[in-house]
């Protein structure tokens, strides 16, 4: 491919900020909510954490109350996991990141995000990094029908392709996750980038575009929005 494109447009987690800081966040709440809800400092918030460095993110409320001997009954999780979703978000940029929107808008690129999840849940982590205002073209999905709208679904492509007035190869979405991110903005002829920070949580995840440019750092990442984009 020849030419530089015009926007480039980034997905949140594990995009722009570490996506673990928030969930760390999220089972701390979610363990001061228990405290409440029993009484009793049950040191819910500790076990909730080590089971997510042990076994992941799933079912952690699940294994957590196990290990407690508190009953997993749903509306005790429901609690949970709006305590999870509700806290106010205690999280940074990737270091240079910053610096690295403004430099691109500074040699001409305009910028968009591109984000799934939970309208408010977004919204607080938007609000919480402070680079929103480096930003043109800001798009929740959820805004746009709820879960249905998340990615892979092309509505939130779509509304980015309408406030900016740009489709196809002007357009470059960086992402970390494949199938989300990069598929469906490679199906509307837009080029793509994997950002893949060591450790993020979709780091390992297959692409099923096995040759797709890949950023593992910021400086990657301007080699890549600079030098042309082949096989994007």
């Amino acid at each position: 491919m020849t030419g530089r494109p015009r926007m480039v447009v980034f997905d949140l987690d594990d995009t722009l900020y570490p996506e673990a800081e928030f969930v760390r966040g999220g089972f701390r709440a979610a363990g001061a909510r228990l405290d409440v809800l029993e009484g009793r400092a049950t040191g819910a918030a500790r076990v909730f954490l080590e089971v997510l460095e042990r076994d992941g993110v799933s079912r952690v409320f699940d294994k957590g109350l196990e290990a407690l001997g508190i009953p997993r009954d749903p509306e005790r999780i429901a609690d949970l996991v709006a305590a999870f979703r509700g806290h106010r978000p205690d999280i940074r940029p990737f270091p240079g990141v910053p610096e690295m929107l403004d430099r691109l808008r500074g040699r001409g690129f305009r910028l968009g995000l591109l984000s799934d999840g939970p309208l408010a849940v977004q919204e607080a982590k938007w609000q919480a990094l402070g680079i929103g205002e480096r930003f043109e073209v800001v798009v929740f999905t959820d805004a746009l029908g709820g879960r249905e709208s998340w990615k892979p679904n092309p509505a939130g492509f779509e509304a980015v392709e309408r406030l900016s007035g740009l489709s196809g190869r002007v357009l470059v979405m960086v992402g970390d996750r494949p199938r989300h991110d990069l598929v469906p903005a490679r199906a509307r002829g837009w080029r793509a980038i994997r950002m893949r920070w060591p450790g993020a949580y979709h780091a390992a995840d297959p692409d099923p575009a096995p040759g797709r440019p890949v950023a593992s750092d910021l400086a990657d990442l301007d080699r890549l929005l600079l030098g042309g984009l082949p096989g994007a």
